[in-house]
């Protein structure tokens, strides 16, 4: 039995962590939409089921503007629109995780990964354990953010 020099193990569990953790707070943003303009779930589904998170947390923001409605939802939620652009921020981490090819030479610890979804992502950098494992907590941290909000304001978490 050859031994995990690269954490494999660890890395997917985290992996598919960031993935769960993230499918929820895409739900949470879709719900404070589908509250806003008063729809129920299923129709919610069709009308933000097939936008990536970036112009769906634009959405949630206009809506709460135009609508002039749950206004203490709108800075956290401007807070995750300004990470989505920032390289280091947990959107832009999840899809190098998430999308990233990775590789790495026999016995060497060292793991590379390089996404061609976009531009800036493109070159080869080394992906440690410590990257996902922020990446993660981030995006947790995230939810529990959102969740006290959401709860105050009667919109549904679950």
């Amino acid at each position: 039995m050859s031994k995990d020099i690269h954490n494999m193990e660890q890395r997917a569990k985290l992996t598919g962590h960031i993935c769960t953790q993230y499918s929820y707070f895409d739900y949470l943003i879709s719900n404070v939409i589908w509250s806003v303009l008063g729809i129920e779930k299923d129709v919610g589904m069709i009308v933000t089921g097939s936008m990536d998170i970036k112009p769906k947390i634009e959405m949630a923001i206009s809506l709460l503007d135009h609508l002039k409605v749950e206004q203490e939802i709108r800075p956290t939620l401007q807070k995750f629109k300004n990470n989505s652009s920032k390289e280091n921020g947990f959107i832009s981490k999840r899809n190098k995780i998430i999308h990233g090819i990775f590789s790495s030479r026999d016995n060497d610890p060292t793991i590379m990964v390089e996404a061609h979804r976009k531009k800036s992502h493109r070159e080869r950098h080394e992906i440690g354990l410590e990257y996902i494992q922020q990446c993660h907590d981030e995006i947790v941290g995230a939810n529990h953010e959102l969740i006290p909000l959401l709860e105050k304001s009667n919109i549904n978490v679950h």
